[in-house]
């Protein structure tokens, strides 16, 4: 039976399976994620050497669109340094070193709260109390408040929350739940904070770990740590 070699690697704690096997394609994703019968993971990506690209997939087997975390720990795996990658018409710039540059985040909505496109959409909200805040109920009320807007309902959640010269923040994924962190997430936060304060390196810290976010004129780039946790083999078709 041919197995598929994989690697586990996380960024700050959110976790994925990494492989370059195309086999991984016909196994059950949701079953593989589930942390106590399965590898257990955020998301599944999917390393295509032949075309130099990438596909992410979220633990329930839904497709995401992006993943910052996720490409910083390809990046690392397969040593790619000033890599181009195209995601849904989004270039992305991945380095070894865990940095992923990417353009400035669409803004399609900030009156009550900010309703950004980074590849994934969010919803980030500013909140007084981040360690007490309910993130499914607060979840479920964005998802309702967001049909009557007509816009698309499959965005992750942002709270943050201003601590001395940083920014603490929690992100609840759709398809996935509450991770320990969001590359994509916090670089939206991120941008609000940009354009609501003019700052321009902005330090955020979530239950994983530290991520900067630095804002250039036309562009961002976002930094943490990739680690690789332990490689290990699954049975394949």
């Amino acid at each position: 039976m041919k197995t598929i070699t994989f690697n586990k690697m996380h960024a700050n704690g959110n976790d994925f399976l990494i492989t370059d096997d195309r086999e991984i394609l016909n196994q059950p994703i949701q079953k593989l994620s589930n942390r106590k019968t399965g590898v257990g993971f955020d998301q599944l990506l999917f390393f295509d050497k032949e075309i130099q690209s990438v596909q992410i997939f979220n633990a329930d087997g839904s497709k995401a669109k992006s993943c910052f975390n996720g490409l910083r720990c390809v990046a690392k795996l397969y040593d790619l340094n000033n890599f181009q990658l195209e995601l849904f018409g989004r270039s992305l710039i991945l380095n070894s070193d865990g940095s992923v540059q990417s353009k400035h985040p669409a803004i399609l909505h900030d009156d009550t709260f900010a309703y950004l496109d980074i590849g994934n959409k969010h919803v980030v909200v500013h909140v007084k109390d981040i360690h007490n805040t309910n993130l499914v109920v607060l979840y479920d009320k964005y998802q309702e408040y967001v049909k009557t807007l007509k816009l698309d309902i499959d965005f992750n959640l942002n709270v943050y929350e201003e601590v001395n010269n940083y920014y603490q923040i929690r992100t609840f994924e759709n398809g996935v739940g509450e991770t320990l962190s969001c590359g994509t997430g916090t670089s939206a936060t991120a941008f609000m904070i940009y354009k609501q304060l003019d700052k321009k390196t902005i330090k955020f810290l979530s239950k994983g770990g530290e991520t900067t976010i630095n804002i250039c004129n036309d562009y961002l780039i976002s930094k943490a740590k990739a680690e690789i946790s332990f490689q290990g083999e699954l049975s394949g078709g």
